[in-house]
């Protein structure tokens, strides 16, 4: 059928599960409310926003502090206080 455009349940709309489905594998930064960011790569997430990071980088005021091989945050740790998820292109150290 050709497409009255908008329609409800078109095979073009995503919900966030779909967005972060297709942000696996890539470059992210991970934004901490305690103004911490982690850049790496997202090796997976669950539905509960618990995060496996890869080659990851914490940087504190915009200063690198640490490297990893590996990062976990549990979503319900108030010590992380998760703000947010950006897609990004950083140069990630191998």
């Amino acid at each position: 059928m050709s497409g009255g455009g908008g329609e409800k349940g078109s095979a073009t709309t995503k919900t966030p599960a779909d967005f972060l489905k297709s942000i696996r594998g890539r470059p992210v930064v991970v934004k901490l409310n305690s103004g911490v960011d982690y850049r790496g790569i997202l090796a997976c997430l669950d539905g509960y926003m618990n995060i496996a990071m890869e080659q990851t980088e914490e940087y504190v005021n915009g200063q690198l502090k640490n490297n990893s091989v590996h990062q976990h945050f549990k979503a319900d740790s108030s010590r992380w206080g998760l703000a947010l998820i950006v897609p990004c292109n950083v140069a990630v150290r191998s």
